[in-house]
């Protein structure tokens, strides 16, 4: 109840002025209207229509809001990346690093190997660079076996190789099979091999002029990397690798140039079975009721608004800002309550802005005359009198549209040709009120005579 006061003067004189006068408790509503029918809402609004807090779940008062993934009271997790980030795009490397770039294990081959398979299987690891540093390796044989530059010793980078007694060195001392630098091809006879006058062994073992060119030279046992040796020459492999011996380039079953490969769990030609669902080897995290690789198994992150379960990729149905359930695919991004009606077209289900700036299920379109909301109708916007857009045709003097149209003579006769006493023109075709023109009249011997040299007999003469 409110207290109500007569101020009305003329009522208090009436009774008399200054007289005393009753003050009533009456009913009032929300607003303090006497006899008012407003009242409070859901939300605490005087006459409000429950709107103003309306969760996502269009439920008054719920406090539900989208989160980052739209879902209604949703937290986030449906569209998280690895980071935890709603809809971020990140995913775990092949290494197992989020948003990485598979560098951390890659091997030479530009293959990964997660650590966690190396780590149960020792012999599966990336692929690296062996020892064997040249021109045309200079990080070493990818996949090699150090094989491309072992000495005849066996050692790699060693530097040591065959005399052409077949003995390997320098060594200091020598052994059997091997010779040092003094006794180099003196334990055999072709290493002692006497060419005669003007003639010498080449490396090859062979005689050469001694005034002969480098190119004329120990061409009999030149190597791929020409180095001439009559004893471990080296020769290119299968691999295309000098000096190779065909490892670099062997597949998981040891078949040179096969096409076997292991898969990201290590087994060779497998099929991935050790992989989770964030495609980590040997990995803990599985697929939750929603389709949320780790998640919770929490329905209320996947439920639409039709009480139905959308596992990923799937987005549930939403309430749109009038609390209409309504396909993802067809409402906007707009969060409640931040977003209200009106302010934004994306809250509407199935809604798009038109030429007319305001939202509608039905957007009006610029029509082919160019008009907002038109219908292409004829002589709107751009568009002629016969509905051409940018047409040329035009209403004529005589109500018909043309192209050209049909208009006034300087007579004013509609269609005419500008004949003399035709319309407002005299005899002499000068239509009426023509500045400076004299008028002219037929006489009596039907003859064109100005007014002013027509005489006063009658008939008048010019």
């Amino acid at each position: 109840f409110i207290e109500c006061f007569c101020t009305r003067s003329s009522y208090l004189a009436a009774v008399g002025g200054g007289a005393q006068h009753t003050v009533l408790n009456v009913p009032g509503d929300c607003s303090g209207t006497p006899y008012g029918t407003l009242s409070l809402d859901g939300c605490a609004v005087c006459g409000g229509d429950n709107s103003t807090c309306r969760g996502c779940d269009g439920m008054v008062a719920s406090g539900l809001v989208l989160d980052g993934c739209l879902v209604c009271g949703g937290d986030n997790s449906s569209c998280a990346g690895c980071d935890g980030v709603p809809s971020s795009g990140k995913i775990f490397d092949e290494c197992g690093l989020c948003g990485g770039d598979n560098m951390t294990c890659m091997g030479c081959d530009g293959i990964a190997v997660h650590q966690a398979v190396t780590a149960r299987n020792p012999q599966v690891s990336p692929t690296s660079y062996d020892s064997c540093v040249s021109a045309a390796h200079p990080n070493g044989v990818c996949g090699g076996c150090d094989a491309s530059c072992k000495g005849c010793d066996g050692e790699t980078n060693s530097g040591r190789d065959y005399d052409k007694c077949q003995l390997c060195g320098p060594h200091f001392p020598a052994s059997d099979g091997q010779y040092t630098v003094a006794n180099k091809d003196q334990s055999c006879p072709l290493g002692m091999l006497d060419c005669g006058s003007g003639f010498v062994a080449d490396a090859c073992g062979e005689c050469v002029a001694i005034d002969a060119d480098e190119a004329s030279r120990n061409q009999g046992c030149l190597g791929c990397d020409n180095v001439p040796r009559l004893f471990g020459r080296k020769v290119v492999d299968a691999c295309s690798l000098c000096g190779g011996n065909g490892c670099s380039c062997k597949d998981c079953m040891d078949v040179v140039n096969g096409g076997a490969k292991r898969d990201k769990c290590g087994v060779c030609m497998g099929n991935n079975t050790c992989l989770d669902c964030f495609a980590v080897p040997h990995g803990p995290y599985v697929l939750d009721i929603c389709g949320v690789c780790g998640g919770n198994n929490d329905t209320s992150q996947c439920s639409g608004c039709d009480g139905k379960i959308y596992r990923r990729p799937l987005t549930p149905p939403r309430f749109d800002s009038l609390f209409k359930c309504c396909p993802a695919n067809l409402v906007g991004t707009g969060l409640y309550p931040e977003r209200q009606l009106g302010q934004s077209c994306g809250d509407m289900c199935n809604a798009t802005i038109g030429c007319d700036e305001k939202c509608s299920t039905k957007p009006k379109a610029v029509d082919r005359c160019g008009v907002c909301g038109g219908r292409g109708a004829a002589s709107t916007g751009t568009c002629d009198c016969e509905g051409v857009p940018y047409g040329r045709s035009l209403i004529g003097c005589d109500g018909v549209c043309r192209d050209p149209p049909v208009v006034l003579d300087k007579c004013g006769v509609c269609g005419g040709t500008g004949e003399k006493n035709t319309g407002l023109c005299d005899c002499s075709g000068i239509p009426a009120g023509t500045p400076g023109a004299s008028p002219s009249l037929l006489d009596s011997a039907m003859q064109c005579c100005y007014l002013s040299d027509m005489g006063c007999s009658s008939p008048a003469r010019c």
